[in-house]
């Protein structure tokens, strides 16, 4: 009984280690888009600050 509690207990740990790395990989996706919006955003503020349709400071 002992060596099946042993695997039990391997196999539980592995699928533990497994959904989290599945939630870490989503916050890590979710972290990569909101910063690529973050980026293109400033990008988009600069190009309008560029060509003077919105002045610095308003």
């Amino acid at each position: 009984m002992n060596g099946i509690d042993g695997i039990l207990e391997v196999v539980a740990h592995g699928l533990d280690s497994a959904a989290e790395q599945r939630e870490l990989d989503e916050v890590t996706a979710q972290l990569e888009r909101q910063i690529l919006y973050l980026i293109a955003g400033i990008g988009g503020l600069a190009k309008r600050l560029r060509s003077g349709r919105v002045r610095a400071g308003s």
